[in-house]
This record gives C-alpha cells, structure tokens and sequence, in this order.
C-alpha cells in the first residue's frame, strides 16, 4: 500500500520512513523516541500550484 502511495504521488518518497506500521506498542515507543522526519524538498512550488487552481 505504501508503494501505491508512492507511486501515485500521494506520499514523497523520502518520507515513507516517517510512516511507521505494526502491532507492538513497545516498539512504536522505541520508534518515537529516535523518531526525525525526513527532510523532502516539495513536490510542487508556489507558482506551479497557482497555476492548478
């Protein structure tokens, strides 16, 4: 599912990392504990999206 979000633009390829799946709370903690976002340049600048309005 992450690939289609991908793939479909939905979600920036460096942030798919910022995503976090699975069942172990304990491990959802470690995860958000040394947690940094990925650092993604924007899909789309200020005159380009203007422009789609």
């Amino acid at each position: 599912m992450i690939d289609r979000m991908v793939e479909e633009r939905f979600l920036h390829p460096d942030q798919r990392a910022d995503l976090w799946h699975g069942n172990d709370i304990d491990v959802l903690f470690d995860w958000m504990k040394a947690y940094e976002p990925a650092r993604a340049s924007k899909w789309m600048d200020e005159k380009r999206r203007k422009s789609l309005r």
